[in-house]
């Protein structure tokens, strides 16, 4: 679990400098629909996996970083942005 959670943290300080500038380009509440989507297929994934009781530690990661990472650091800057629009 505190793989995941580094790992995560890692990926969000990362794309967040990288993505956060986009929203404004792309606009906010466009960027937080794809987010929902992308977070949508993420989970439903990690269900999956689940129930096909896939227990590699690697797979978790990844998926996690990459799910919850970059969904995330987009999701973030589109909220704040939307609540001050």
């Amino acid at each position: 679990l505190g793989a995941i959670d580094m790992v995560t943290l890692f990926v969000i300080a990362i794309f967040m400098n990288i993505l956060g500038p986009k929203v404004e380009s792309y606009g906010a509440k466009k960027c937080l629909l794809a987010t929902m989507i992308g977070l949508i297929i993420f989970n439903t994934l990690v269900g999956v996996f689940l129930v096909l009781k896939l227990t590699a530690r690697w797979l978790y990661v990844i998926f996690f970083a990459l799910g919850v990472g970059i969904a995330s650091s987009t999701a973030w800057t589109s909220c704040l942005y939307v609540i001050f629009i």
